[in-house]
């Protein structure tokens, strides 16, 4: 069952467009509050960092430091910007009045919980982008099931011995 799950496609199916609805979710369950001084204050403060991050990423990025040659594409600026948004909004919605510590532990771990499917939608968004982890076991760092180990056949049982600084193991697990 976990080598099924570990080979889904995270470009397509089911897997991303699940990311997409948990991560609209928790961004509405960010944004879902009553009162008017949220909607007039704090939300347009989350909206401005929202868009100030991605400006000033791409400005840094693209303009000063220069690491690739081509700029950076506008979706994973988009994708940026909605987890500035979604952690701004879970800042603003940390920060007030408490009545009592089990609510706000609560209300803490739910809002927590929201914006963590916020960035995993984002960053699921930019995979898609540039389709660098396209299973589920290649996103979590899981070799797969039929990947042999080079290193142990070619160099044998001594690389281990002599490579202590490397601090893993290279030869099969005992």
């Amino acid at each position: 069952m976990t080598s099924a799950v570990l080979g889904w496609s995270v470009l397509t199916g089911a897997v991303p467009a699940t990311l997409t609805v948990l991560g609209a979710a928790g961004l509405v369950a960010l944004l879902a509050r009553r009162d008017a001084t949220w909607w007039s204050r704090s939300v347009p403060r989350a909206v401005l960092v929202a868009l100030l991050v991605p400006v000033a990423t791409a400005v840094v990025v693209d303009r000063i430091w220069r690491p690739f040659p081509d700029p950076l594409p506008v979706d994973a600026l988009v994708y940026l910007g909605v987890t500035a948004l979604a952690l701004a909004l879970l800042a603003q919605r940390l920060t007030g009045r408490r009545r009592s510590r089990a609510a706000a532990v609560g209300r803490a771990l739910g809002l927590g919980l929201a914006a963590a499917a916020v960035v995993v939608a984002a960053a699921s968004g930019v995979n898609r982008y540039y389709g660098q982890f396209p299973p589920v076991g290649a996103a979590l760092g899981v070799p797969p099931a039929n990947q042999a180990n080079l290193a142990w056949r070619v160099w044998g049982p001594g690389l281990d011995a002599a490579l202590p600084w490397l601090g893993t193991r290279i030869g099969p697990t005992p």
